[in-house]
Order: structure tokens, then sequence, then C-alpha cells
């Protein structure tokens, strides 16, 4: 601990001398800007531990007024100085320093920093550098999941953050736009339906990504392309994500994109829904379905899909859970030997879930165990899994039949003794030693793989739960009917 404060206590002077040096006139050389980056970016690597931010080493940014030396830094003027370039690289280092101070969940750090908001929303102009972006990233890490922040953000913001977006086509301005939608799990419906009215449907929308089936724009039938300049050229969406790497801005923008689509329509927001899925099209069905069962994308933007076939199709307005708990009182009158299924014509899921079912019963057929390595597929067997679990709940899959057809490959997936570390274990000694060493010590210990492999056990157990839930359910109304038939022969 002495050592952690000594080395934060460290920076105090290092930036309090560098603020009085430009206060003083100084103008930065290479060398001098190029200490600066070095130690800013030491700083910020020193607040993360195991690659989790340290609560503990970020309080002390706030305890030795560290944040307050950054503000300060950052509010000095740079435009149309000698030495512009130089402070624009320590700008930015300062932005990713305050950046990690913000990650986690402490509301301390972020109330305490909330004070500067109007100076850094008034950052987000800055093109020098990516001193706007940066400011933008950081201001979207301080308001998530902050209500009485989020709660500041007025209309007038997101019309500035919307035309930042116009202008400049980065996917840090969607998260800024996100994070106004869904604050600790709640829906801001009057944030979801602005949002969508000023980015999805007012102006030339050329802040969007389009996507349709080759069939609609003259291209080849059942495959989804993408275009990136308002429907002028088109690109196959396998290609378009086969040629981009998770870092390339493009495929991150279209990936926030989707994103920002489901924080819209979350909690049932039916407004968002009918403009993306029906009036505007920017997403139907038959697109979100495609993508889901297209092998040739990858297993990230999949299970991206995932997610938005559940928000958009299946967790809407006419669905309500009728499984999510077990049901213990019963009207004596209306109990007979019928099952009691729930009518689901009227809910639009029921037209989809035909195709959907079909395919979730191959889905999880071929994905009935884990491996660790292959972390996008683990996270799309997770979203398939709450994709059903919303299914059960919504009383969708009503026979013992269609319940039992997943209860295998569910049993299978949670086992533990059928994960393995990599898709091929090599034969012989050699590869037992990998499968015990892992399932002895590597599938214990904290990393990405466990996470993303835990995660998955973790919803196909909710959903095993559901249908422990449903059979109970059943077997509890046919006991008491059965009850009911000799009670009333007896009494005859």
């Amino acid at each position: 601990l002495v050592e952690i404060f000594d080395y934060m206590a460290g920076m105090v002077p290092f930036i309090q001398k560098l603020i009085d040096d430009k206060k003083d006139g100084l103008q930065l050389n290479a060398k001098m800007t190029h200490d600066s980056v070095v130690a800013l970016s030491e700083l910020r690597d020193f607040m993360i531990v195991d690659s989790l931010p340290c609560k503990n080493r970020q309080k002390l940014m706030r305890n030795l007024r560290i944040v307050e030396l950054l503000v300060r830094l950052l509010q000095i003027p740079f435009r149309g100085t000698s030495d512009q370039h130089h402070l624009t690289r320590i700008f930015v280092e300062a932005y990713d320093v305050l950046y990690t101070y913000l990650m986690g969940d402490s509301r301390k750090n972020e109330l305490y920093i909330a004070k500067y908001i109007d100076f850094f929303l008034s950052q987000f102009e800055y093109k020098e550098g990516m001193i706007g972006l940066n400011s933008a990233h950081m201001v979207m890490e301080l308001i998530k999941d902050n209500r009485k922040i989020v709660d500041r953000i007025t209309t007038d913001h997101i019309d500035k953050f919307v035309e930042l977006l116009r202008r400049d086509k980065n996917y840090r301005y969607l998260d800024l736009l996100k994070v106004l939608c869904v604050c600790d799990g709640v829906s801001i419906a009057d944030n979801q339906k602005y949002i969508t009215e000023v980015w999805l449907m007012k102006g030339n929308r050329n802040c969007v990504f389009y996507t349709d089936l080759g069939q609609k724009i003259g291209k080849e039938k059942g495959v989804v392309y993408v275009s990136t300049n308002t429907g002028r050229t088109w690109k196959e969406l396998s290609e378009f994500a086969k040629k981009s790497s998770s870092h390339d801005d493009m495929y991150l923008f279209l990936e926030h994109q989707l994103e920002l689509f489901g924080y819209l329509c979350n909690g049932q927001n039916d407004f968002a829904i009918k403009v993306i899925t029906q009036e505007l099209n920017y997403l139907t069905w038959d697109e979100a379905f495609t993508c889901l069962s297209d092998e040739r994308l990858p297993d990230e933007l999949r299970a991206q899909y995932c997610d938005l076939i559940i928000t958009m199709f299946v967790n809407v307005g006419d669905n309500h859970s009728v499984i999510d708990r077990v049901k213990l009182t019963y009207n004596y009158d209306e109990i007979d030997d019928q099952e009691d299924l729930a009518d689901l014509s009227h809910s639009i899921t029921s037209k989809y879930f035909p195709t959907l079912s079909e395919w979730i019963a191959k889905f999880l057929g071929q994905n009935s165990d884990m491996t660790a390595s292959e972390i996008g597929n683990n996270k799309l067997v997770k979203q398939v899994l709450r994709l059903v679990h919303f299914l059960v709940a919504f009383g969708f899959y009503q026979s013992t039949e269609d319940i039992m057809n997943l209860l295998e490959p569910l049993m299978s997936l949670i086992d533990g003794r059928n994960d393995k570390p990599y898709p091929v274990i090599p034969p012989g000694k050699e590869g037992e030693e990998v499968l015990k060493n892992f399932r002895a010590v590597e599938r214990y210990s904290p990393s990405q793989e466990t996470q993303a492999v835990t995660d998955a056990k973790c919803q196909a157990l909710e959903v095993l739960d559901l249908f422990f839930n449903f059979i109970f359910n059943v077997r509890l109304e046919k006991f008491i009917n059965a009850f009911k038939l000799t009670h009333t022969a007896a009494n005859r």
C-alpha cells in the first residue's frame, strides 16, 4: 500500500510542474512531450491490475487531487500555439487516464468528476489528435449507468451528439447515445424515442450503415449485404466482416450501431421497434435470422443478431411470462384433464417460432460441450440460451416433448467433464495431460475464456430452472385433477 501511495503521489509534482511550465510560457519539445506521454500512460496502466480496474488505486486519483490537475492541464489553450502538436498528444493521453479512472462501477469516482461535465462536453468539437473522440469516450464511461448524470443530459446535448455523428461516423458517438437509452437495466423511454427520431428519422440519414437482403437490392438471394455510403455501393456482410478486424473503425461502427438498435428497443419500446423493423426497414426479421444462422459470419456478430432477435421479435409487448415461477394456486372448479396452454395466436413471435425452434434444436445439438478457446462461440451459445429462456418463459415451448428434445444437449453443456481447452486435443498421453491440467487448474483461473464458459453455463442453468418450473406445474395440475376425480367419484 505504501508503494502504491508513493507512486501515485509522485505523479502530483510532475503534472503540477507541467501545468506551471505552460503557464510561464514554456514551449514543449519532442523529448519533454515523450516523457509526459510515457508518464501518463504508466499512470493509466497502474490503475489496471489483472486486466481489471483497481478501486484503491483509482481512489488515490481523487484523494491526491490528480483528477483536478488533469482537468487543469486539459484547460490549457493549445490551438494556434507553436507546440500544439505536442500538447495534443498529452491531452489525448490525459483523457485515457481519466477514462481508466472511471472504469468499473464506482459512483464516488463518477460523481466526483461530474462537476466538470460541461467542460468535457465542450471538447467534443476538437478534431486535433482525436481529442474530441477521446473526450466523448471518457464522457460515455462517466454517464453509463449513473441516473443522476444521465438526467443532466438534455435534448440539446443529444442533438449535438447526433450532429457530431453526422460529421464523423465514429462508433464512440454511438456509445454516447447508447448509455442515454438504458441506465442500470432500466429503459429511459423518452430518450429512446427522441434518439430514434433525430438519429434514424430526421435528416438525410447519412450516419447509419445500411444492411439488406440481396433479393431486395438486386444481389444474390438469401445473402445479407452492407452499405457504408447510404446505399450507393453494397458488399457481402461476410466479406465485410472477414476483411475488417475487430479494431477496424468501419466494422466497429457496424457492431456498435447494432448495439444501439438493441438499446433503443430495450424494455419493449414499441415505437423504436416499429421504426427499425417496419417503417424504415433498418433490420427485418428475415435479415436478422439470416445473419444469426449464417456460419460464415463471426460468432460474436451472430451473437449480436441473436440479442436483437430477442429484443425486437421475442421480448415484445404481445408476450408476457407464463412460467417464471411455480404455480401453487388453482381454481378448483376449472381443473380438468386438458392441458392449460397459453393462447399465443396474437403474438408476432408465433409466426417465427417454428423456424426458430428448428434452428435452435440443431444449433444446441452441435454445441453440446464447451471449448474454452472459442470465446466468440461461447458468447453465441449464451445468447442462444437467452433466446430459449425467453421463449420458454413466454410459453412457446408448451409440450413435454419439445422440452425433452432440449434437455439432453443442455445437460451435456453444463457437465464440466465435457469441457476442453481447444477444439482438437492431441491423441495419446500428451492429450490426456492437457485435459487433466485444464479440468483441474485452468478452468478455475479467472480469464476471458473462463468467463465466457461460465456465463454460458449459468444461462443454461436458468433455462433448466424454467423447465423444472414447467414440469412441476404440469405434474401438480395432473395430481390435483386426479385428486378431484377421485374425490368426486367417492362422494357420488
